[in-house]
C-alpha cells in the first residue's frame, strides 16, 4: 500500500496532513527540467534520533551501515512470472541471449544477480543503474528486453522485500485466499501463480481454490484488473471494499441445502503504512518524515488485521506486513491482535523458510513519540494533555515476553542491499469470531437462514467493537448502505443476472445457449468442459466477449446475497466476437488469454500441428500466405473453414539443438482468411515469443497496423504503474 494514505469508499484518498503536506512552491523546488528530482539532501535528524531511541539496531557501527545503505540507490529487482515451464523458458532465454554479453565485456558493469532466497531462480537483481544499462548496444538490448517483457507481463518489476509475504503464505491450488489491501497487485500476482502452480495441459487440472484481490480505492482496483488479467486466471475476483469492513459471504453447501460462510485458508494483510522502509526509492520521505503518521495508522492497521483473523478458517495462515521500520506499526499491532484473539492465533516460526534470506527478529521493547518527538516507554508516562492521541496498544504489553514476537521478520537495507520490510506469519489454532462457530450452531438449529442472520449480526458487533475508538467509525457493509452510497440498482429479478456495485452485470449463460452451442460445435469442445460457468457482461442477445469463471468463483457470484459484494471484475476472456468478412460459421474467435484454460478440452477439429519453421514464417511475416508453410501444414489449414483455429507446436530434440528454448507444448491463436493466416497476438507478445523460439528479435517493419493488433486489442487498457514500468 502507498505511504501515508488513508482510504475511503469509492476511491477517495485523503493524504496525511501536517508533515507530509507541502505547498506547490515547495514541491516545485524539488523538480528540475523534464520532471527530474533535484538532489535531495538525504538527512533527517528526527528519523535518525527516533530509530536510535527505538534501538532497532543496537550496535552503533551497524546503525551507521543501516543509514549509509538508505542513502544509496536501490537496485532494480524483478521476477519472472507465469507458469513454471513458461518462467523457466524465459529465464533460460534471458541468460543465454543477454547475460553472456556481460561476461564478455568488462565495461558493461556487473551482470544481473540471482536473488538467492527466491525459489527456482526466478528472482533477479540488477546492480547497474538504468543509465548504465543504456550505455552500450549490448546492455541497451537487455534494457529493451526488460521493458518489453514487463509491458506484456512476463516480468514483474517488484522490490525484493515485497516478494517475501506471498512466499510465506504457502498457497496451494485448493486454497481460498484473500489479499485485503491488494493494489497495485504484484503480491497478488505471486499468489495467483502459486494457486496455478500445478496446472497442466490435462483435463481437470484447474485449481479448485480462488483469490479475492481487494482494495479500498476504486481507481486502484482497476489497476489491479489491468495488472492481473495477464495471468489469465478464472479463479480471481477483484473487489472494492475497505478491508476492515470486508463483508461476510455465504454460499451453498455441497448438497445445496443451506448457506455456509466463506472462510479463507490464507489471508494477506499488507496494510497501509507510513512507508519509511521505501526511503531508497521514495526520496521525498527524507524531507517529510515524522513519527506521527505511524501513530495515526496504528488503529487502522489493527482493524484490518483483526478482520483478517475473523475471515481466516481455523488451521489457516495469515501474514501481516508493512514497508515500515516503525514498531508502532509493526510489533505493537502484532501484540495488540495476539492479545485481542486470546490464543486463537499464534506466531509461526519461519526461520527455516526462504533459506538465504537474512532477517532480524522482532523487537520486544519500543517507545512512542509525542509532541516534540519526546519518547514515552508506557502509556502511563504520557502527559494527560496528550493521552487522547495515543492508544494503550501502541506500547509494549506486560506479557510481551510471552508472545514470541522474536518470530517476526525485520528486513534491513544494509543486510542484502534491499528496502526495509516487516513480516509476521500466524496460524489460526482456535475459533475467533462468530464465523468459526457457524457449523456448531447450524447443527443445533433447523433454519440455516436464522443462523446466518444471527452470525452476521454478531460479526458486525465484533467489528464495531474493534473500531469503537475510531472517530470515523463506519458500520459493516450491508445491502441497503451499499445501494444508498453507490446508487446501485436493486438485484435483478432474472436469476441469471448478477448486479455488483456500479459495474456491468454478470450474466450467466445457460449451457444450451445458442451461441455456446455454436462455439462447442465449431471447436469440438468436450462435454467434460464445465458447461455452466460461461459469463457475459451485458444482457443483450449479442454480446462481444464470453468469459469463463471457475466453479469456486461462480459459487460466490451466484450466492443469494452476492449484491453485497462490490465486485470490480472477474473471469478470463475466452471468446471474442469477430464477424470477419461474413463468411465464417462461428463469429467467436478464441482469445489468447483463455487458450490455456480451454485447450485441454478442444478436439483436433480446429487444431493444426506445426513445425518450428512454420512458426518462423508466422512470426516473421505479416499475413503469411498459405504457400509459405510446409506442405502438410498448408493442407491442414486449407481443409479448415475460415475463422479462428489453433497452431500447436510440440518441440522435438532437433528443435532444442537450434536456438529454440521452448520445451513444452505451445499453442497459439490464429485466424484463417481466404488465402492467408494471422497470429492473434500483440506485437510485444510476438517479440517475446521470437526470443524463445528463434533466439533473436523480430525486425521492425513499417506496415499498416496489422490485423492481429486489431483483433487482439479488444479494449483500451489503463496506464501501468511506475513501479511496474520504471526501468
Amino acid at each position: 500500500m502507498g505511504k501515508g494514505k488513508k482510504f475511503t469508499r469509492r476511491g477517495r484518498r485523503k493524504e496525511w496532513k501536517g508533515d507530509n503536506e507541502h505547498s506547490e512552491k515547495e514541491k516545485n523546488q524539488d523538480f528540475g527540467k523534464r520532471g527530474q528530482y533535484k538532489q535531495i539532501v538525504m538527512e533527517n535528524a528526527d528519523f535518525e534520533n527516533y530509530y536510535k531511541g527505538q534501538n532497532i539496531i543496537p550496535d552503533p557501527e551497524e546503525f551507521k551501515q543501516f543509514m549509509d545503505a538508505l542513502r544509496r540507490q536501490l537496485p532494480v529487482t524483478f521476477r519472472i512470472t507465469g507458469s513454471r515451464s513458461h518462467c523457466e523458458e524465459l529465464r533460460d532465454s534471458m541468460i543465454k541471449n543477454h547475460f553472456s554479453k556481460f561476461n564478455n565485456n568488462e565495461e558493461m558493469g556487473s551482470k544481473p544477480e540471482e536473488i538467492k532466497w527466491y525459489p527456482n531462480g526466478l528472482g533477479w537483481q540488477i546492480p547497474t543503474s538504468r543509465t548504465e544499462l543504456r550505455k552500450s548496444a549490448e546492455t541497451a538490448a537487455f534494457h529493451k528486453f526488460l521493458v518489453s517483457e514487463t509491458e506484456i507481463g512476463n516480468i514483474c518489476r517488484q522490490e525484493a522485500v515485497s516478494m517475501i509475504p506471498p512466499l510465506l503464505l504457502n498457497v496451494e491450488p485448493h486454497h481460498y485466499v484473500i489479499d485485503m489491501c491488494a493494489a497495485p497487485g504484484s503480491k497478488t500476482s505471486q499468489i495467483i501463480e502459486a494457486l496455478h502452480s500445478q496446472d497442466t495441459d490435462k483435463v481437470g487440472s484447474m485449481p479448485t481454490g480462488l483469490v479475492i484481490a481487494n482494495d479500498a480505492d476504486y481507481n486502484r482496483s482497476y489497476m489491479l484488473v489491468y495488472q492481473l488479467k495477464r495471468l489469465q486466471s478464472a479463479n480471481l475476483i477483484v473487489t472494492n471494499h475497505e478491508a476492515q469492513f470486508f463483508p461476510n459471504i455465504y454460499v451453498k453447501n455441497a448438497d445445496k441445502t443451506f448457506n455456509i460462510p466463506v472462510q479463507f485458508d490464507r489471508v494477506l494483510c499488507d496494510v497501509p503504512c507510513s512507508g519509511d522502509g521505501t526511503l531508497r526509492k521514495n526520496k521525498m520521505i527524507w524531507r517529510s518524515w515524522s513519527p506521527r503518521p505511524g501513530n495515526g495508522l496504528h488503529p487502522l492497521q489493527k482493524q484490518i488485521f483483526i478482520r483478517g483473523c475473523q475471515l481466516l478458517r481455523v488451521g489457516g495462515r495469515i501474514v501481516y506486513s508493512t514497508c515500515s521500520f516503525n514498531p508502532i506499526e509493526d510489533e505493537a499491532v502484532v501484540c495488540a491482535v495476539l492479545n485481542e484473539c486470546k490464543g486463537s492465533i499464534k506466531l509461526v516460526d519461519v526461520s527455516k523458510e526462504l533459506p538465504g534470506l537474512i532477517r532480524r527478529p522482532g523487537m520486544t521493547s519500543w517507545k512512542c513519540a509525542g509532541e516534540g518527538n519526546v519518547l514515552y516507554s508506557s502509556y502511563d508516562e504520557v502527559p494527560e494533555s496528550e493521552k487522547s492521541k495515543f492508544e494503550e496498544t501502541m506500547f509494549p504489553p506486560k506479557n510481551v515476553s510471552e508472545l514470541n514476537v522474536d518470530r517476526c521478520l525485520r528486513i534491513f537495507p544494509h543486510l542484502q542491499d534491499t528496502g526495509g520490510f516487516f513480516v509476521a506469519v500466524f496460524e489460526k489454532v482456535a475459533p475467533f469470531g462468530s464465523l468459526d462457530l457457524f457449523e456448531k450452531r447450524k447443527s443445533e438449529k433447523v433454519q440455516s437462514k436464522e443462523v446466518e442472520m444471527e452470525v452476521a449480526k454478531e460479526d458486525e458487533e465484533e467489528i464495531n467493537n474493534v473500531v469503537e475508538n475510531d472517530s470515523k467509525r463506519r458500520k459493516l457493509d450491508n445491502t441497503f448502505q451499499a445501494h444508498k452510497e453507490l446508487r446501485i440498482p436493486e438485484p435483478s429479478q432474472n436469476k441469471n443476472v448478477k448486479v455488483f456495485s456500479i459495474e456491468q452485470p454478470f450474466v450467466f449463460l445457460p449451457k444450451d445457449d445458442p451461441t455456446i452451442e455454436t462455439i462447442k460445435e465449431f471447436y469440438g469442445l468436450s462435454s467434460q468442459f464445465p458447461q455452466e460457468q460461461w459469463v457475459v457482461r451485458s444482457e443483450g442477445e449479442k454480446f462481444r466477449t464470453v468469459y469463463f469463471i471457475s466453479d469456486s468463483v461462480k459459487s460466490i457470484l451466484n450466492s443469494e446475497d452476492s449484491h453485497r459484494i462490490l465486485v470490480v471484475n472477474s473471469g478470463v476472456k475466452m471468446f471474442f466476437r469477430n464477424e470477419g468478412d461474413g463468411n465464417v460459421k462461428c463469429s467467436y474467435r478464441i482469445v489468447n488469454e483463455g487458450l490455456n484454460t480451454i485447450s485441454p478440452y478442444l478436439s483436433d477439429k480446429r487444431i493444426v500441428n506445426v513445425t518450428l519453421e512454420d512458426l518462423r514464417v508466422l512470426l516473421e511475416e505479416d499475413y503469411p500466405h498459405l504457400n509459405g508453410f510446409c506442405e502438410k501444414t498448408k493442407s491442414a489449414i486449407e481443409a479448415l473453414d475460415q475463422g479462428s483455429f489453433v497452431f500447436r507446436f510440440i518441440p522435438s530434440e532437433s528443435d532444442s539443438k537450434e536456438d529454440c528454448l521452448i520445451r513444452t507444448m505451445l499453442e497459439l491463436p490464429v485466424w484463417k482468411a481466404r488465402s492467408s493466416v494471422n497470429l492473434l497476438m500483440k506485437k510485444a507478445e510476438k517479440k517475446s515469443l521470437a526470443w524463445r523460439l528463434l533466439g533473436k528479435e523480430l525486425e521492425e517493419r513499417k506496415t499498416r497496423k496489422s490485423e492481429n493488433e486489431k483483433l487482439s486489442s479488444t479494449e483500451p487498457v489503463s496506464e501501468q504503474t511506475s513501479e511496474q514500468n520504471n526501468y
